[in-house]
């Protein structure tokens, strides 16, 4: 589950994470499955030289800052490949039903490199200037 005390392991590994909205048990023990099985496929394969996180977010004001500052207009759930340490991320795109098979085949994706990213510093900032995104989106989510 991410938390606001999570949130700095972001910095250090991308990690995949499925947004969902409000506490529903039954949601959330959904995502929570889809994600570890997708988290034992990439323990299970060659992936492990790569590390990738993986978490739920039902934080409200973790997923409106992320859904802002990464510009996503996608109703919930919603899935994102956020990568700080390289300043990019992508969403998952043209899916209308998230399940194991989908998110395995978007991390494969990724590690494949076939993954298409979008850099946030075209999001926020003029090119070429990262240190000013990772501090903002430092301050967007601890506060």
């Amino acid at each position: 589950m991410l938390s606001p005390r999570h949130c700095p392991k972001l910095y250090e590994s991308p990690a995949l994470i499925l947004f969902i909205e409000g506490e529903d048990e039954d949601e959330i023990e959904f995502a929570e499955t889809v994600l570890v099985a997708t988290a034992e496929f990439c323990n299970s394969s060659l992936i492990q030289d790569r590390p990738l996180l993986f978490f739920v977010s039902t934080h409200k004001s973790i997923n409106d800052q992320f859904r802002s500052h990464l510009r996503i207009s996608t109703s919930y759930p919603y899935v994102a490949l956020v990568d700080l340490p390289r300043h990019r991320f992508s969403q998952l795109q043209n899916e209308n039903v998230i399940n194991k098979n989908v998110l395995i085949n978007f991390v494969k994706s990724y590690f494949s490199k076939d993954t298409p990213f979008q850099s946030l510093t075209s999001l926020s900032q003029p090119e070429g200037d990262e240190s000013a995104v990772t501090m903002e989106l430092s301050e967007e989510i601890f506060l």
